[in-house]
């Protein structure tokens, strides 16, 4: 990308000084013309290049949303910053101006949706309160106790249910008796090898 912007800057510089020959006056055009996109191109490195689990944390975190959010409304979210860098005709500045943007608008939606979610979930707690004729706060620690509970159960819990497929286990027993096994690439159904 600093190459690229080098390239630039040399193809920009040189068309100033074809059309203005006081090396002054090209120098002042050709800073006019490029200090915004250099300071915002300096801010977007920045941005990208912060150290540690947080500056890790602020560069994946927008790239994962502007991914979710261009896909899911490409005419409203740009792409991700790459994305963006990619494209002919915008500048820095541009880019820069369209991400701030797009965090905004990405804010204001995952705020509002965590607020309904929040307001419906109030609602729900309320209905059921009035409904059992209990105050709020029984039917609201209720439900959180019984997401407790539904957590720790399918933590310990096996995911396959509790009559697992047989010809995925060493051993599976009917009845307390062994009704199939597997050994040393045996395997046993009944009493009766197979081969």
């Amino acid at each position: 990308m600093g190459a690229n912007t080098a390239l630039e800057d040399v193809q920009l510089l040189s068309d100033i000084l074809n059309k203005t020959p006081n090396l002054s006056e090209a120098v002042q055009d050709f800073t006019k013309q490029r200090a915004g996109d250099a300071k915002a191109l300096v801010n977007i490195s920045r941005g990208i290049d912060r150290p540690g689990k947080l500056g890790t944390l602020q560069f994946i975190l927008p790239l994962i949303l502007d991914s979710i959010f261009h896909k899911l409304a490409p005419k409203i979210f740009g792409e991700n910053i790459f994305g963006m860098f990619k494209k002919e005709g915008i500048t820095f500045v541009e880019i820069q101006r369209k991400k701030r943007l797009d965090r905004m608008m990405q804010a204001t939606v995952i705020l509002s949706g965590m607020s309904l979610f929040g307001v419906g979930v109030r609602t729900l707690i309320k209905s059921l309160a009035r409904l059992l004729g209990v105050k709020d706060i029984v039917v609201g620690a209720s439900l959180v106790a019984l997401l407790g509970v539904v957590a720790a159960v399918k933590k310990v819990s096996p995911g396959t249910g509790s009559n697992p497929d047989p010809m995925k286990h060493p051993s599976y027993t009917l009845g307390g008796q062994k009704a199939y096994s597997q050994k040393e690439g045996k395997t046993t159904v009944d009493g009766v090898t197979l081969r």
